[in-house]
């Protein structure tokens, strides 16, 4: 299988599927799912996982069960997904993690199919402007800026560059519209209103959240203290949401990342009401017990604020 792990990182996408056709093989079917998926060959995906779902389950079931749904969630088989839960449902139980997946997945499906309801099948040029320009709505416009992705930018951007300093409009949208311009890379001067401060940045030079090197060590740190999968996913949810809360600005760098890490972990245990004493967690890993608490009081200020 070495040999199917080399194609993928050359990008042998359709060779892959060539050389795995009727493989029962584990590793085999694993990849020939992916490299369909690269090739956005999703209806072809969710066919092979309904064919193989006892295999790819059996390997891994919580991965295998969010490949199934991101792929039904995103072909918009909502029926297909509702009836597919059903069945992972009945199947023995694994862990507590894969039972929070299952329980979270109807309100998943229910905002997917929220979302397809609030976006229109056509929004014309001048309606998605009015939209960034004058609509209350944040679903409407986070609807809106979806919409946009696979489109040219340059005929929105005027209305755009004002959407990122409304008043009237969420944090989080504008997060999602400044999103949008980063990954159209365009090139010029925008300004972002968020907390009341005003922030400058060019979307053509900006780095993405979640692209650089610090969060890949911040993850790395979080599993190393987490010792627990739920309290991994958890600190890790909670790390996304601060990053995206404070974007275009990044994680203080004057903060230890071991320090940040213990602090999401901690946060994470205090989530799932886990009885610890989190003085002497912190101070198993790092003797600077006040940094880690600092740190705590100004991520729960942040984030509660976003309860």
């Amino acid at each position: 299988m070495d040999n199917l792990a080399a194609l993928f990182e050359k990008k042998q996408y359709q060779l892959i599927i060539n050389v795995t056709e009727g493989s029962v093989d584990v590793v085999a079917v694993s990849y020939r799912l992916n490299a369909l998926i690269a090739l956005n060959r999703f209806k072809e995906a969710i066919n092979l996982v309904t064919i193989h779902n006892d295999l790819l389950y059996q390997k891994d079931p919580l991965k295998c069960m969010q490949l199934h749904f991101e792929l039904l969630l995103h072909e918009k088989k909502y029926d297909e997904a509702l009836l597919v839960l059903k069945k992972y449902e009945d199947k023995p139980y694994v862990s507590q993690k894969v039972e929070e997946f299952l329980r979270a997945i109807p309100h998943k499906i229910a905002d997917y199919q929220k979302m397809d309801e609030t976006r229109a099948p056509f929004i014309s040029e001048e309606e998605a402007n009015k939209i960034f320009l004058k609509e209350k709505d944040n679903q409407k416009i986070i609807a809106t800026i979806y919409y946009l992705k696979p489109l040219e930018i340059a005929p929105y951007l005027s209305s755009l560059k004002k959407l990122l300093i409304r008043d009237d409009v969420s944090d989080d949208t504008k997060t999602l519209a400044l999103l949008l311009l980063i990954s159209k890379k365009v090139d010029g001067n925008y300004s972002i209103q968020k907390k009341q401060k005003t922030y400058q940045i060019n979307p053509s030079h900006a780095t993405p959240p979640f692209a650089n090197k610090k969060y890949r060590q911040l993850i790395n740190n979080i599993h190393q203290y987490g010792k627990d999968p739920s309290v991994e996913e958890v600190a890790i949810n909670l790390l996304n949401q601060y990053i995206l809360l404070i974007y275009p600005c990044e994680v203080d760098e004057r903060d230890k990342l071991e320090h940040i890490a213990l602090a999401f972990v901690v946060m994470a245990k205090e989530y799932l009401k886990i009885n610890e004493n989190f003085a002497n967690f912190i101070k198993n890993h790092t003797d600077n017990i006040d940094a880690v608490k600092t740190l705590l009081s100004i991520y729960h200020l942040s984030l509660d604020k976003q309860q």
